[in-house]
C-alpha cells in the first residue's frame, strides 16, 4: 500500500517544492486517513506554512499532479485539491534564485526595469 512518504517523494520527483512539510508530516501521520488530511493540508494549509508549490510554470502540470493523485487512496472529492492547490513559486522564493548567480543578475535587472518604469 503507497505511503505518505511516498506520496511526497513522488511529487518532489515530479517538481513540486513542499514547504511545511514537517507541519505537513505531523499532521497527516496522525490520522488515518493521511489522504485527507493532505487535501485540506492542500486546500488550507497556508495558515500552518504548508504549501504545495511549482518552481517551473511548465511543470508539473494539473495532469501530471492528478496522475499521482490517482496512485493514492484520494477521495474522490479530495482528488484535485492538491493540483488545484499547487502554486507557481514566487521567484523570491525560488532556489535558483537562491543558488544561480545569473538568475539572481537576470531577476534583480527585470526588478530594476520595472520599478523603474512603475515609477515615471
Amino acid at each position: 500500500m503507497p505511503t505518505l512518504h511516498d506520496f511526497l517523494d513522488e511529487m518532489k520527483s515530479a517538481g513540486v517544492v513542499i514547504t511545511g512539510e514537517a507541519i505537513l508530516l505531523e499532521q497527516a501521520l496522525s490520522v488515518s486517513d493521511w489522504p485527507a488530511k493532505v487535501a485540506e493540508l492542500a486546500r488550507m494549509g497556508l495558515k500552518f506554512g504548508v504549501r504545495f508549490l511549482r518552481v517551473n510554470p511548465q511543470q508539473p502540470t494539473d495532469e501530471e499532479i492528478s496522475r499521482i493523485v490517482r496512485g493514492y487512496n484520494f477521495a474522490p472529492g479530495d482528488s484535485n485539491a492538491v493540483a488545484d492547490n499547487t502554486m507557481l513559486m514566487d521567484p523570491d522564493e525560488s532556489p535558483h534564485a537562491l543558488h544561480d548567480p545569473a538568475f539572481a543578475a537576470r531577476l534583480n535587472s527585470l526588478r530594476e526595469h520595472f520599478n523603474g518604469r512603475s515609477s515615471s
